[in-house]
């Protein structure tokens, strides 16, 4: 895909500082280059990320394949977190989840809190369909 998403957690509204035990746990298997904040991930069925790790947020850009979405499900399963997509929804795991998205910030940009439990499910919520 041609756009960024991006994983993170908000405590009271604001982004919060995620668990960097757990993102290193999830993505380490999977890194072939980089260092530091850009770090590329490949899977086994060929998907591919460049992806960008700062302490409130893990940046998925250029990425593609259905490991990758399974990375990325894994990471939202394992910090409890929230996956921002441009132009919504908000996606996470499960639905205890949706409930650090405030109200506010629901309102504010229109976008739905959505359930996706697996990477399937989160490819088919970015795409739009059914």
């Amino acid at each position: 895909m041609s756009f960024e998403v991006f994983v993170t957690r908000f405590t009271d509204g604001e982004a919060a500082q995620l668990d960097p035990t757990i993102v290193r746990d999830v993505l380490g298997p999977y890194v072939t280059a980089g260092a530091g904040a850009w770090l590329v991930v490949e899977t086994p069925d060929g998907g591919r990320a460049d992806v960008g790790v700062r302490a409130d947020a893990v940046t998925f850009h250029r990425f593609g394949g259905a490991g990758v979405m399974d990375l990325i499900s894994a990471l939202l399963d394992r910090l409890g977190a929230v996956l921002l997509v441009p132009g919504g929804p908000f996606l996470v795991h499960r639905e205890r989840d949706a409930a650090q998205v405030a109200p506010g910030i629901r309102e504010s940009s229109g976008w739905p809190v959505m359930v996706a439990s697996d990477g399937t499910a989160l490819e088919r919520e970015i795409r739009g369909t059914p």
